[in-house]
């Protein structure tokens, strides 16, 4: 089995990476630069210049020398540059006021994914991944936002589900209940969507009677 030098690559805080063999005692290799293939690169090129000079002191240059080394490292660290692109567009998009204003981030948009289609795709993917995570992560209060603080929870929870304010607020924010965080049930989901619709339907009607 071909022995290998391990390689460590990281994100360091001011954005650029590092890389460092985490194997070989007695020998350190650091390479680094503003993306992974250009540590990678410099890495490379620093393991060349360790084995020259054990070269040139006659020192015996390890098998590992000889091959590619073993990489470790988040793979969607290769694609962090495209994805700052992406976001930083979707943020103008949201942004844009006007309709000329949207078709301009939609043509540098789509320049971008000609740029490098893979990582165009990598990126969208990661994105709308950690989109729907956050999306799941959120309690129900915090779905609702502002909504608790304008109808009165207690009346739900009494109302629609025949239970107390406290049920309601153990199940809004996630509470820790028996060892276990406090969610709806399906049907307990479908009560509070149907609640939500007949109060809406109440509110329009006094709205109108006004």
């Amino acid at each position: 089995m071909n022995k290998k030098i391990k390689v460590s690559i990281e994100k360091q805080e001011d954005g650029s990476y590092i890389a460092y063999n985490t194997n070989m005692s007695g020998c350190t290799i650091i390479g680094t630069g503003d993306s992974v293939a250009a540590a990678k690169k410099d890495f490379l090129e620093s393991m060349a210049g360790v084995a020259e000079a054990k070269r040139e002191l006659d020192d015996e240059v390890p098998e590992a020398f000889s091959n590619v080394p073993d990489y470790k490292f988040d793979k969607i660290m290769e694609y962090t540059e495209m994805i700052d692109k992406v976001k930083a567009l979707a943020a103008q998009n949201r942004a844009a006021k006007t309709a000329e204003a949207k078709a301009e981030v939609r043509r540098q948009m789509d320049a971008l994914k000609e740029s490098d289609p893979k990582a165009f795709a990598v990126a969208v993917g990661y994105m709308a991944k950690t989109t729907e995570q956050k999306v799941k992560e959120l309690t129900m209060a915090e779905k609702f936002g502002e909504i608790s603080d304008m109808v009165s929870m207690a009346y739900i929870a009494k109302a629609y589900f025949g239970k107390s304010r406290s049920w309601l607020a153990h199940k809004m924010n996630g509470n820790i209940v028996n060892g276990k965080a406090s969610q709806f049930t399906p049907d307990e989901l479908v009560t509070l969507r149907g609640a939500l619709q007949d109060m809406a339907q109440k509110f329009g009607s006094l709205s109108l009677a006004i």
